[in-house]
């Protein structure tokens, strides 16, 4: 069991790299979509049946290493549900993020290490400034609780409990709705071609510009919807002694509403 566990923590991260890559990235790069979408279909139940054969792909992976050493060595599979568990959550989290970051390019793998790799450096720091007993920076506490949670995801540390749990759960999910949305919009654009509107309205087609006023009307509407929380949140540091802590806990809780309204405005 733990040489299973130590193989799958070795590799995981990869494996997920690997299944997940690509999977809308490529297809808006290369022109694949126009193909796949020539009948009725909706783009993000496509991409994610592709992302989810990716999931079944990684949890064969500790299936297939535990098959083997029951062939080889007769002394167990080393498979254990809370090993499946945590191989799911990683690809929720890690595969997450790659179908995100396939919607602006086809090196999502790419972006994705990066992040992993980034969030990992910044987890190592805090916790030898913690066994230090050193005040870790704000700007560096706050990165490490934007970015995505891996360093909650391991083999070797087991299932997540509690909040940390919760957690990962909601930030895998989000990213994977977020992801497909933007995928759907993305696709959508391509596949329509764009209406020519200077054109007909300088023709006189009033209808372009009921279109056009109702857009701009439901885009103003969705938009109060952010504008005002963050008017009162700004307004609030003015009441009271802030410091630069709560300056930038407002600057990302107005940023996150408007990346909502924008999900909202573009679904």
């Amino acid at each position: 069991s733990a040489f299973v566990r130590q193989v799958m923590a070795t590799t995981l991260t990869l494996a997920v790299l690997v299944a997940s890559g690509g999977v809308a990235g490529n297809d808006v790069g290369r022109g694949y979509y126009r193909a796949w979408f020539s009948k009725p279909m909706a783009p993000w139940w496509f991409y994610l049946q592709r992302w989810l054969l990716g999931g079944v792909a990684v949890l064969s992976i500790p299936v297939l290493i535990g098959v083997g050493l029951q062939l080889f060595f007769g002394k167990g599979t080393g498979i254990t549900l809370e090993l499946m568990q945590v191989t799911a959550l990683a690809y929720l989290l890690v595969g997450g993020t790659v179908l995100l970051a396939s919607v602006s390019t086809s090196r999502d793998w790419l972006f994705t290490f990066a992040i992993t790799f980034t969030q990992a450096r910044l987890d190592d720091i805090i916790k030898l400034m913690a066994m230090s007993k050193t005040e870790p920076p704000t700007t560096l506490t706050w990165a490490h609780m934007v970015l995505p949670p891996y360093h909650l995801i391991s083999p070797m540390k087991g299932l997540p409990a509690g909040d940390d749990l919760f957690h990962v759960i909601g930030y895998g999910v989000a990213l994977v709705a977020v992801g497909l949305v933007f995928v759907t919009y993305r696709i959508n654009l391509r596949l329509h071609d764009r209406i020519d509107e200077e054109r007909l309205l300088l023709s006189g087609h009033r209808s372009i510009a009921v279109a056009l006023g109702t857009v701009v009307l439901c885009q103003a509407i969705l938009l109060r919807h952010a504008v005002f929380p963050c008017m009162v949140m700004v307004r609030e540091l003015f009441f009271r002694p802030f410091a630069a802590q709560d300056v930038l806990a407002v600057a990302l809780q107005c940023l996150l509403l408007f990346t909502i309204v924008g999900v909202l405005g573009v679904a």
